[in-house]
C-alpha cells in the first residue's frame, strides 16, 4: 500500500499547474504531435495554455494558424515560459521571419533548461476589442541532424548552411562521436546573415579536430523549420574521395 501511495503522489507532483491568471485550459502538447484546434473568448485577457517537456539544447516552434470558421479580423499572440511559470522565454504577435502568415504568430527558441522540464505555450487574441476567434496551434522540433562526418587520415570535414529567410538566423552547433554518443569539444554559437551562407572546417578552429575524429552533428537554431539548409561534406585531398551527408530534421509525419 505505501508504495501505490508513494507512486501516486510522485505523479501528481509531476503534473504542471500553470499559474496565470485568466487561463481557460492547461493541456499537455506533443511537439511534432500536429495541429490543435483552439478558440479564444473575446478580449485579450484570457489566454489559452498548453505544456510540453523539453530537452535541453534542442530546438522548437510554437505557431499558430487561423482556425476552423475564423474570420480576417483574428490576430494571435504567442508566449512562451519557462518551467516556473514566470520567466518569459519570447513572444510574438505578428511574424515576420518567412515563411509569414497574415497577422498570425511564431516564437522559436533553444531550449535551455534540464532534460524533462516543462515550458508552457500561452496564446491569446492580441486586441482588447477582439471578437471570439478559432485558432489552431502547434509544436514543432526544429533541430538539425547530420549522420556523420570523418576527420584525420588525410580527410577533412566541411560544414555548409545556407539561411532561406530574410532575417538573421542564430544557433548552437554540437558534436558527438559517432561511437559512444559523447560530446566532442564543445557547443559553438552561430548567426547567418539574411540569405547568407556560414561555412566552417572541422580541422580548424573552432571545432580543430584536425587529429582525427568521426561522428554526426547537431545543429539547434532560432528560426523556424526550413530556415537553415546545408550539408556536411568529408574530403580527402590526396585521395581524391569526396562524400557528403545531409542536414535534416527529426521527420514529422503530422499535418
Amino acid at each position: 500500500m505505501k508504495r501505490i501511495l508513494m507512486a501516486t503522489a510522485l505523479a501528481v507532483v509531476l503534473v504542471p499547474t500553470a499559474s496565470f491568471a485568466g487561463t481557460t485550459n492547461n493541456t499537455s502538447i506533443k511537439p511534432g504531435g500536429g495541429w490543435v484546434d483552439l478558440s479564444t473568448p473575446a478580449g485579450n485577457a484570457t489566454f489559452n495554455t498548453y505544456w510540453f517537456r523539453v530537452q535541453p539544447g534542442k530546438s522548437y516552434c510554437a505557431e499558430t494558424q487561423a482556425g476552423f470558421f475564423s474570420d480576417q479580423s483574428g490576430d494571435s499572440v504567442i508566449e512562451v515560459y519557462l518551467q516556473d511559470s514566470i520567466t518569459l522565454i519570447a513572444s510574438n504577435d505578428d511574424d515576420a521571419v518567412e515563411p509569414r502568415g497574415y497577422r498570425l504568430s511564431r516564437v522559436c527558441w533553444i531550449a535551455t533548461e534540464a532534460a524533462g522540464s516543462v515550458e508552457y505555450v500561452k496564446v491569446r487574441n492580441f486586441s482588447s476589442g477582439s471578437p471570439s476567434q478559432n485558432y489552431r496551434l502547434r509544436v514543432t522540433e526544429t533541430t538539425l541532424f547530420a549522420p556523420y562526418f570523418i576527420t584525420g587520415g588525410g580527410y577533412d570535414a566541411f560544414l555548409l548552411m545556407k539561411n532561406t529567410t530574410n532575417q538573421t538566423i542564430n544557433g548552437q552547433i554540437k558534436l558527438f562521436d559517432g561511437a559512444t554518443g559523447a560530446q566532442l569539444g564543445a557547443t559553438q554559437t552561430f548567426a547567418v546573415l539574411p540569405n547568407a551562407n556560414k561555412n566552417y572546417s572541422l580541422s580548424a578552429a573552432p571545432f580543430s579536430l584536425g587529429g582525427g575524429a568521426t561522428g554526426n552533428f547537431q545543429i539547434s537554431i532560432d528560426g523556424p523549420s526550413g530556415s537553415i539548409m546545408g550539408s556536411i561534406t568529408s574530403i580527402s585531398f590526396t585521395a581524391g574521395v569526396s562524400f557528403d551527408t545531409a542536414i535534416a530534421p527529426r521527420e514529422d509525419w503530422s499535418n
